[in-house]
């Protein structure tokens, strides 16, 4: 989770500098979407073995939240470029991964 929060600091940070209105707009969302992320984490994690599927699905929707970012700023017109953090949000959707992965082997 602290990853996950660092990452959305950043976001916020960014989000502070900038003045262009598109890039304001999309990183409004990426926080929306890191601010759920954080909360399906602590969720997941306390559903580790007594409800390891429920557990399995939030570690699926934070992925899936971090993904959105990447490909939301992937998709911004004429901006095919990548997302300022993608090396963060790359480590958030790695590490959640593991824990998912970790958690199919208890079953």
């Amino acid at each position: 989770m602290g990853y996950a929060t660092a990452t959305l600091n950043q976001i916020k940070d960014l989000l502070k500098k900038t003045s262009d209105p598109f890039l304001r707009e999309y990183l409004n969302v990426f926080v929306e979407q890191y601010d759920d992320a954080i909360e399906d984490i602590p969720i997941a994690i306390q559903n580790v073995g007594s409800h390891n599927f429920a557990s399995r699905i939030k570690a699926d929707e934070v992925v899936a939240e971090a993904q959105t970012c990447e490909k939301i700023f992937t998709d911004l017109p004429n901006r095919k470029c990548k997302l300022p953090l993608t090396v963060e949000n790359d480590m958030v959707k790695k590490l959640v991964m593991i824990a998912a992965g970790i958690v199919a082997s208890l079953g």
